[in-house]
């Protein structure tokens, strides 16, 4: 059933928006008590949001979304039944209007980066807080 699912989720994502346990577990900064999760799912588009998460729903399947994973209060510690949902691969910086002074980010979009774009258009973007 487990080997069905992964099947179907990497359908929707792709092989390189599938990472399992294992691959949680090394990467940086995750605390193990953290993210316990066995699948880490990176969709790259809204659509494929939708698609991950309506074939969750079927499944009766618990997911704990991670955007920039800023905050400091466990608020997206997951369980070894869930699976997170990250969105860092909706990453593209989509259009700076500078005369408007506006930006259009994917939702995976980090501060450091939008600070990045929005200095090389000429532009501040003032918002700051340490876990950039």
């Amino acid at each position: 059933m487990m080997a069905d699912f992964h099947a179907q989720l990497e359908k929707i994502v792709g092989a390189a928006g599938l990472l399992g346990a294992a691959d949680l577990a090394a990467r940086q900064g995750w605390p193990p008590y953290e993210c316990q999760a066995r699948l880490l799912v990176r969709p790259a588009t809204t659509d494929a949001v939708a698609a991950v998460l309506a074939l969750c729903h079927d499944r009766g399947q618990t997911v704990v979304p991670h955007g920039g994973r800023t905050g400091l209060v466990g608020g997206a510690s997951s369980a070894k039944h869930d699976i997170v949902l990250s969105l860092e691969r909706m990453n593209a910086i989509e259009g700076i209007d500078a005369v408007g002074r506006s930006m259009t980010l994917g939702a995976g979009v980090v501060l450091e980066a939008a600070q990045a774009a929005a200095a090389d258009a000429g532009l501040l973007l003032a918002a700051d807080w340490g876990a950039r």
